[in-house]
């Protein structure tokens, strides 16, 4: 049999966690052949640099794609973006020549990434279709359901709606989400190691806080950020705030947020 070379494409931390453990069972098997493309947000300072985070797992066989300009805080700049990195991905695919590429979830860079491997005639494998979460985000993950020839959906839901979509239910493969495993296989910290970890109270009670732009009212990001902070202060409890991903806007969000970091 032919070993199959299977393209794994990941783009943020966020996306990386629900990857790492496919990435490492296609290694492992003596059917498949990997390779990795890293672009997005990893490769952003201000996001964390989180490309280190793969070196450091030891991932095989990565190519680099930058996407973002760390300065584009513009609309425009996401057009330009998202053109040039289809001709890159384009390029970067044909060098590669995998049999199938494998994306996940809803963001610019596995978009992209399908696009180019329409032109180039590569199968593609989205984990993650016909989820519904809001906003532009479920536009592009239904364009990328549609560009894509196997689907891996995390829910019963989910498989229905990709049906509802038009899609041969042979091509569907209710697998559940890969997150599931990584819980699963993961030494996580108990509460009092990660109370410790964040120098938290384990006595009092501790809000978790993520927020995101909204890409179509971006400009508004940084007060709404505001806004929640001051509700979140008044509530005088623990809070742990994770950074926002780049989506327009997210720079005023995390402007608000550093003036907030010596408040517990």
């Amino acid at each position: 049999m032919k070993i199959k070379h299977v393209c794994v494409v990941t783009g943020s931390r966020a996306e990386y966690n629900y990857l790492k453990l496919l990435m490492e069972k296609i290694e492992k098997s003596p059917k498949l052949q990997l390779s990795v493309i890293i672009t997005g947000m990893h490769l952003l300072k201000e996001y964390g640099n989180t490309i280190d985070l793969i070196k450091k797992d030891g991932i095989p066989n990565a190519k680099i794609v930058p996407m973002y300009d760390e300065n584009n805080k513009f609309k425009s700049s996401l057009g330009r973006t998202v053109g040039k990195a289809i001709t890159d991905f384009t390029t970067t695919l044909d060098e590669l020549e995998p049999d199938l590429i494998v994306v996940l979830g809803d963001r610019y860079e596995p978009f992209v990434a399908v696009i180019a491997a329409s032109t180039l005639k590569i199968p593609i494998g989205h984990i993650h279709g016909g989820d519904i979460s809001g906003n532009i985000d479920e536009n592009l993950r239904h364009a990328i359901t549609k560009l894509s020839h196997i689907h891996f959906p995390g829910s019963s839901k989910s498989a229905e709606r990709i049906k509802l979509l038009g899609e041969e239910e042979w091509r569907i493969n209710m697998v559940g989400s890969p997150t599931i495993d990584i819980i699963l296989s993961e030494n996580l910290l108990d509460r009092k190691e990660l109370c410790n970890e964040l120098n938290l109270n384990i006595e009092e009670q501790i809000v978790v806080c993520l927020q995101h732009s909204n890409v179509y009212e971006s400009e508004k990001a940084g007060e709404q950020m505001k806004t929640t902070l001051r509700v979140l202060k008044d509530l005088d409890l623990q809070v742990v705030i994770i950074y926002p991903n780049n989506d327009l806007g997210s720079n005023l969000i995390i402007n608000e947020i550093n003036k907030y970091q010596n408040n517990k």
